[in-house]
């Protein structure tokens, strides 16, 4: 569980400038923010639903594929979060009030990208 949790974080290390780079130059209409969030958490709902629903039958390198599906779907949805709260914020007061909203949010999505896989399992 060590190595796979290792790995993981290695791979999120090196993945997370080239999202950045990925939703900067997506930025071509609107919002494309949402867009990247609501993707991640389908993605992330779904990689926690394999990993309850089937975890203890796999083996180590399907469960790391998962891991790093999860992990790269959490990427996408907090840099996705952060550039768009960026994005918007003109003022130091807009800020912080952006930022809290997406504190509020990130915990609400990470909450329901949980709750699935453990309402199917229940």
């Amino acid at each position: 569980v060590g190595v796979l949790f290792m790995l993981a974080t290695l791979w999120d290390g090196f993945i997370d400038p080239a999202i950045g780079r990925l939703i900067d130059r997506r930025n071509a209409h609107g919002t494309p923010h949402r867009r990247w969030i609501w993707l991640s958490i389908v993605s992330m709902t779904a990689a926690l639903s394999l990993v309850v629903a089937q975890g203890d039958a796999l083996a180590f390198l399907p469960l790391l594929a998962l891991l790093i599906l999860f992990t790269s779907s959490y990427s996408f949805y907090d840099v996705g979060h952060l550039a768009w709260g960026s994005a918007l914020a003109d003022d130091a007061g807009q800020s912080s009030r952006l930022f809290g909203a997406r504190e509020w949010a990130g915990k609400i999505g990470v909450l329901l990208a949980f709750a699935v896989p453990a309402a199917a399992q229940a």
